[in-house]
């Protein structure tokens, strides 16, 4: 049976490091800065804290034996020296790889890292650890990472996002003290849905889950939705922005959030436009 990690008194996730100064958004390195360093990799994420990025992006999967690992896609192939399904692999199969320098280049010395490991390094201070639960046909990925998230005591900088919304629903329903946000749109197809309908309808569903935040792609982030979603008092988190314009854009519309590839760049770009426009 499930045990639920219940807030004090009822109450919701507790509060973590605080957004932007003077409304800046903050910036969180998609992968780590994964444009200088192996993405998902605790030098990436390094990288990335000596950039002054204000938090971290990460992604999980499951091995073969239950274990949390840091990695985007489902098989090994594209970042590491491994192939096949990361589901079909023990832990201590994974660790015997190396991750690759950008998606297919040259093997580094880098390995894959556990959450567990992530969350000792990165999951405490004034740092956000924004923790991508990638969508499965069941919620024991949701259920390890609140787990491992809970035991760590990192309930309040660690933002767990998802575009699955079971996954929320499930953390909502057992785990209402972690943070939460959704992601949106799942697929290209959907977002040009999404695009034709606003967008709107994903905010009231993250609202309804009981988020902190939704996660836009950039195209389909507008005044209106950003009103829409702060009326809700939840934060827009943007991704995966690397141009200067659409950076400069988003700044003056107020986003609460912009997850990029490459921090360094984007902090420079956030602290000029908020030097003009206050």
């Amino acid at each position: 049976m499930v045990q639920s990690a219940q807030p004090p008194d009822g109450q919701g996730p507790p509060e973590g490091p605080a957004y932007g100064a003077d409304h800046r958004p903050i910036i969180l390195a998609h992968r780590g800065a994964s444009r200088a360093a192996p993405e998902n990799s605790l030098a990436a994420f390094a990288l990335a804290l000596q950039q002054d990025a204000d938090g971290i992006e990460c992604d999980t999967q499951l091995t073969a034996d239950g274990q949390v690992i840091i990695l985007h896609d489902d098989t090994l192939d594209a970042t590491t020296t491994g192939r096949g399904p990361a589901r079909d692999h023990t832990l201590a199969e994974i660790r015997e790889l190396r991750l690759r320098n950008r998606r297919g280049g040259e093997p580094t010395e880098e390995r894959v890292p556990t959450l567990e490991e992530t969350l000792a390094r990165y999951g405490h201070g004034q740092r956000l650890m924004n923790v991508e639960i990638k969508p499965s046909k069941s919620t024991e990925l949701a259920e390890r990472v609140a787990m491992l998230v809970v035991a760590a005591q990192c309930q309040a900088t660690v933002l767990l996002s998802s575009f699955d919304v079971r996954a929320l629903a499930y953390l909502n329903d057992h785990y209402p003290i972690l943070r939460r946000a959704l992601l949106y749109p799942p697929s290209s197809i959907t977002r040009m849905v999404v695009g034709l309908r606003g967008g709107l309808g994903w905010i009231t569903t993250a609202s309804a889950l009981g988020c902190e935040a939704v996660h836009p792609n950039a195209r389909l982030v507008h005044a209106s939705m950003i009103e829409r979603a702060h009326t809700l008092a939840l934060n827009v988190n943007v991704w995966t922005v690397d141009d200067e314009k659409t950076i400069d854009t988003l700044t003056r519309l107020h986003v609460d959030g912009i997850i990029t590839n490459e921090p360094a760049a984007a902090r420079a770009t956030v602290l000029r436009v908020a030097s003009v426009v206050g």
